[in-house]
């Protein structure tokens, strides 16, 4: 989240132009900001990945503490982060890269697939052995 507050002085992750009331322009010539979208109100992407970074810690801080399996925690986390990373870059100002989607997007997808196997693969783990105690008991 700190590092994002750097791509909002600087100017090198931006999205695309918006009419919102919250809506960026940066003025300053020595942004990173491409030349045809200076002085132009573009979305502040930077902040919108903030606060869903914001919201996906203190889901994770309540709901972490919960579990009881070892990486679980981190696994929820890469997927959430996965998801908002793969929602947020939609107004995000990047090349399209596979698919109609930018790079960033692809990755959140295979890392949401990778973390949703790991998900059903201890789910699965799990019901076999309580049905085991079960069965032996």
């Amino acid at each position: 989240m700190i590092g994002r507050l750097g791509c909002i002085v600087n100017g090198d992750a931006i999205g695309g132009v918006t009419s919102l009331p919250w809506a960026f322009i940066y003025v300053n010539p020595n942004a990173m900001v491409p030349a045809e979208l200076a002085g132009v109100p573009v979305h502040p992407y930077p902040v919108y990945d903030m606060l869903w970074n914001g919201m996906v810690l203190l889901l994770v801080w309540t709901v972490g503490r919960r579990l009881k399996k070892d990486g679980l925690v981190f696994l929820g986390y890469l997927s959430m982060y996965a998801v908002g990373r793969f929602i947020f870059t939609f107004v995000r100002q990047e090349n399209v890269w596979f698919w109609g989607l930018q790079e960033a997007q692809v990755v959140a997808l295979l890392i949401l697939l990778a973390t949703s196997a790991v998900f059903a693969l201890n789910f699965i783990r799990s019901r076999q052995v309580s049905s085991r105690s079960a069965g032996g008991a």
